[in-house]
């Protein structure tokens, strides 16, 4: 989860209202993002705003607008002129998350996990093995075994010496998947 943390970012953000829950530097409330994030400690001498300080804070204190050297910087101070110009008193802060859609205020995991995860085209075969009445542990042998990852004897003897690869049911022939489900005498008349 922890490595999660800097991508998590993203789908949070705070929608100023009066920005009494608002922390300036680092809650997201301005789509550059937290401004922690973006100036770090440096920042807090070059836009001379305390560290744990509310946007409400800033705005009531009506601190004087700064000229910096950098855009960035400049920038920023544009910005949370025209930001604390429409605080409300009345309104209160809200938190939104982000979804398929743009930001909500309604928190969907669902929605989160598929913008986060990697998709992929569903297997032809998928639907033979997560179907609805399926028994979980049946259904987990078939996908192992239609991924070829199924611990067969001869997968086994490549990791541990010493094992005999011979089939346990029919003592024929070297104990394989294929031979397992197609060709072995004994598991056929089963």
């Amino acid at each position: 989860m922890l490595k999660l943390r800097i991508e998590a970012k993203l789908f949070y953000q705070k929608e100023v209202g009066n920005g009494r829950h608002i922390s300036f530097w680092f809650d997201t409330w301005l789509m550059r993002g937290p401004l922690w994030d973006l100036l770090g400690l440096r920042g807090i001498i070059d836009m001379g705003v305390s560290r744990y300080v509310t946007l409400e804070d800033v705005g009531r204190n009506s601190r004087r607008r700064r000229r910096h050297r950098t855009d960035l910087l400049n920038d920023i101070e544009g910005e949370l002129s025209i930001i604390v110009s429409k605080l409300r008193p009345e309104k209160e802060d809200v938190s939104i998350w982000r979804g398929k859609s743009g930001f909500k205020k309604t928190f969907y995991s669902h929605e989160t996990w598929l913008l986060l995860r990697e998709s992929k085209p569903k297997f032809t075969w998928a639907c033979g093995v997560w179907f609805p009445q399926h028994k979980p542990k049946y259904a987990f042998i078939i996908w192992l075994s239609m991924k070829n990852i199924l611990s067969t004897l001869n997968r086994v003897a490549k990791w541990s010496q010493g094992v005999v690869t011979t089939c346990i049911l029919c003592k024929a022939a070297i104990e394989t998947r294929s031979h397992l489900f197609f060709d072995c005498g004994y598991s056929s008349q089963i």
